[in-house]
């Protein structure tokens, strides 16, 4: 089953927060940084889609971390 994360903007911060969850995971002071966070925790817990949000509610990005990376000392 695939985690969807979603990056939305907030009055002056932005969130991170997993679809279905009443609270965010992450508050950050841009767009960039919580971009940077749910990417870090995608690669935890892909399969993993990203989708970022306007102020609008659009959809302005989305990243698919469709597998794990594979292990670097393998």
């Amino acid at each position: 089953m695939s985690t969807t994360l979603w990056v939305s903007p907030d009055i002056d911060t932005w969130r991170l927060q997993r679809e279905g969850a009443h609270r965010p995971e992450k508050i950050c002071q841009s767009r960039d940084e919580a971009i940077d966070w749910a990417c870090r925790v995608a690669l935890d817990c892909a399969p993993c889609v990203i989708k970022v949000q306007d102020y609008s509610g659009n959809l302005t990005a989305q990243f698919d971390f469709s597998r794990r990376p594979r292990d670097a000392a393998a």
